[in-house]
């Protein structure tokens, strides 16, 4: 697992791109939700003003 600093590196490095990312209205840092369910895992996560589903290629994808 990710420390928290690390994430919060790659946070401020990715979120002025992800902002401009259509739909996207906010990012933060904060634990995984799988399945309406938290987990252990710190995760980016991404805001948008109406969630749905969307192409793949129009997926929000992080590797790092």
């Amino acid at each position: 697992m990710k420390d928290i600093s690390e994430v919060r590196s790659t946070k401020q490095t990715v979120e002025v791109d992800l902002l401009k990312q259509r739909g996207v209205t906010g990012v933060d840092i904060g634990y995984k939700y799988v399945g309406g369910k938290k987990t252990d895992v710190l995760a980016i996560r991404v805001y948008v003003k109406e969630k749905k589903d969307v192409p793949k290629k129009e997926e929000i994808r992080l590797k790092v």
